[in-house]
């Protein structure tokens, strides 16, 4: 008797791991259920979001004719010959602004002969290329549909700036494939306003525009960060990146009425290419001046380092240059200018952005780690990096930096010691 009784124990408690596994799947399942529910609802939305989007969504394809070059009979490298003629197709993404234009990235269309626009349902129209923006890389093109219908734009998102954890939906031609969806998230935005965006980025994408989660244009496809750091505008060989730069909507928007209503000259120019200088000081680096534009006028030369407007420093650019943009012609700016070992200031009239500029503020897609100055020497040869108050600044302009870093630090360990 106690035999059995003992026997029925061990089988019970043999039967105690399975019985155990079994209340937990009971437990689990209500929450695999809702998991489950909520994928479905994220893949139905996505469908819809991708629906709703993609006749707004179009891929640009831009041909140019060029020649193939063929050795010499003689077998001279030094003479060529035209052989025949080769299509080269660049393709990109673009964006339909309203009934008649598209917005796309100029690095698609530079250069080339034809442009062809493909619509989601198949469609193909002609475009022209009506101006560049070189401020933003970007161009806007107009175009007909072929079945004389009106392009349809997205809704745009104007009263809302999005910022660090905003999920965004990135549609464009990824590897020829239309209309391919990438999520992503923004990590921030930069001191220029551009957003930083975790993403992958294909080829194809450029040009592509950014949606929110209802659908709204959020922001177009602007660049995309290297595996160093370093900042490059989208081109025609774009590589895969898990990091992208894009522009607001908004802004863009605003940028390039100039060039979709002809307003131009309500829009500042002097006629400069800048960058930035190395070294996260704000300052900005004078590379090119138009003869006989407003900066010209006023004296500026290539080399020459703009530190601060109308007394105000500057931080990068981009500043600068919104400044001015936003400057009506024939006012006065005032820039703090460093020239060799010396500091000025210089008053010069602002001038108006003319449509054959396109942009009357270009900027260089340099290494901004490249010294400038060694390749632009200024002050009889003499390069600026090598000037005792040039070290001088930037070593104060590191000090402050630093104590910034700490001062925040010290906050930091403050609260989290609370």
């Amino acid at each position: 008797m106690k035999q059995a009784r003992l026997s029925t124990l061990c089988l019970r408690l043999h039967w105690l791991p399975a019985m155990f596994l079994l209340a937990n799947l009971a437990c689990s399942v209500p929450a695999l259920a809702q998991e489950s529910s909520v994928l479905a609802k994220l893949e139905q939305d996505l469908k819809q979001l991708i629906e709703k989007v993609k006749p707004s969504v179009v891929t640009v394809s831009a041909h140019r004719s060029t020649a193939m070059l063929t050795g010499s009979p003689s077998g001279s490298s030094a003479a060529s010959e035209s052989g025949p003629f080769i299509d080269i197709i660049n393709i990109g993404s673009g964006i339909v602004l309203d009934s008649i234009h598209i917005l796309t990235h100029a690095g698609i269309t530079a250069n080339c002969d034809s442009i062809d626009i493909t619509y989601s349902n198949g469609d193909h129209s002609r475009a022209q290329m009506i101006g560049i923006d070189h401020e933003t890389g970007l161009a806007v093109l107009t175009t007909r549909h072929p079945r004389g219908r009106p392009l349809r734009p997205a809704p745009l998102r104007l009263s809302q700036r999005l910022g660090a954890g905003n999920m965004v939906a990135l549609v464009g031609n990824a590897y020829g494939v239309s209309s391919a969806i990438t999520l992503g998230v923004v990590n921030g935005v930069r001191e220029d306003g551009i957003l930083q965006i975790s993403t992958s980025v294909a080829a194809g994408n450029a040009g592509s525009p950014l949606f929110d989660y209802q659908g709204r244009l959020a922001a177009i496809l602007a660049g995309r960060v290297s595996p160093v750091g370093e900042d490059y505008m989208l081109n025609e060989g774009l590589a895969l990146s898990q990091a992208a730069l894009a522009y607001p909507a908004a802004d863009v928007v605003q940028r390039i009425q100039h060039l979709i209503y002809g307003t131009a000259g309500e829009q500042g120019w002097i006629g400069v290419s800048a960058e930035d200088w190395p070294g996260g000081m704000g300052w900005v680096h004078i590379s090119d001046v138009k003869y006989n534009g407003p900066a010209h006028q006023a004296g500026l030369k290539v080399g020459d380092i703009v530190f601060s407007s109308d007394q105000h420093a500057l931080r990068g650019a981009r500043m600068l240059a919104q400044t001015i943009r936003t400057r009506k012609p024939g006012s006065r700016i005032e820039l703090g200018v460093l020239r060799g070992d010396s500091t000025f200031s210089v008053r010069l009239a602002v001038g108006k952005e003319t449509p054959e500029l396109a942009s009357g503020f270009t900027f260089a897609q340099r290494n901004p780690m490249f010294n400038a100055f060694e390749a632009q020497p200024v002050a009889a040869g003499r390069g600026l990096h090598g000037s005792p108050e040039m070290k001088q600044r930037m070593l104060l302009q590191r000090m402050h930096q630093l104590e910034r870093e700490l001062e925040e630090l010290r906050l930091l360990l403050k609260n989290e010691s609370r």
